[in-house]
């Protein structure tokens, strides 16, 4: 519910020698204004007989703006990865057997019981993953911090198997160039933990903005 104040047109502050004129306080009731939205409270307390009609957001209309806010500053992050994975997953649906040899082999490297899965039932599997994953991301209905923790998890296995396979580093870590395409891969860690702390953040009672 939304409240109106009306007020008459002219007033005396105890605090200040002589009526104050409306033009020139335009600033006074959107200060007040924005001190009942950080209330979350609904109601705008204005001084006696101040010459202003001020409608003033419920605390129902500050939450879905504030929601909306949210999601929106969230979005880039979740487009960008969510688009590249869901493609990632779909080409890796559509691969032919050489492809799956490939990529099983690699993986088996790092993750010793890929081994005992046929190649094109694990090249499967994870398009399958990646699919469900990138869609994940792309809808707003899906929790932010619940898609973060999946793409966080999900980089973390990229990453581990680029640490287990030699060939992909040198001795510091530095990516060597077959290496860079996975290494580029802690990009989308740190986009994974940035909305999982986003939606931590946002649900404590402290620095929630919902």
């Amino acid at each position: 519910m939304t409240m109106v104040l009306t007020v008459p047109h002219s007033f005396h502050d105890e605090h200040v020698a002589g009526p104050i004129k409306p033009t020139r306080h335009w600033l006074l009731p959107r200060l007040l204004e924005f001190g009942a939205v950080l209330g979350n409270r609904g109601v705008s307390v204005l001084p006696p007989g101040y010459p202003h009609r001020v409608q003033v957001c419920s605390s129902d209309d500050e939450g879905v703006l504030m929601s909306l806010a949210t999601k929106l500053r969230r979005a880039p992050q979740r487009i960008a990865t969510g688009g590249f994975i869901l493609n990632s997953g779909l080409n890796k649906l559509q691969a032919d057997e050489a492809t799956a040899q490939a990529l099983h082999g690699f993986a088996s490297g790092a993750y010793p019981f890929v081994a005992k899965v046929p190649p094109k039932t694990f090249l499967t599997a994870l398009g399958v993953g990646e699919t469900a994953l990138g869609v994940a991301l792309l809808l707003p209905i899906v929790p932010a911090g619940l898609a973060g923790l999946a793409l966080t998890g999900f980089a973390g296995g990229l990453l581990y198997m680029y640490a287990k396979t030699p060939s992909l580093h040198d001795k510091y870590f530095r990516p060597t160039q077959a290496g860079t395409a996975i290494a580029k891969d802690i990009w989308i860690a740190g986009i994974g933990t940035s909305l999982v702390i986003d939606a931590a953040m946002n649900e404590s009672p402290i620095t929630s903005t919902e």
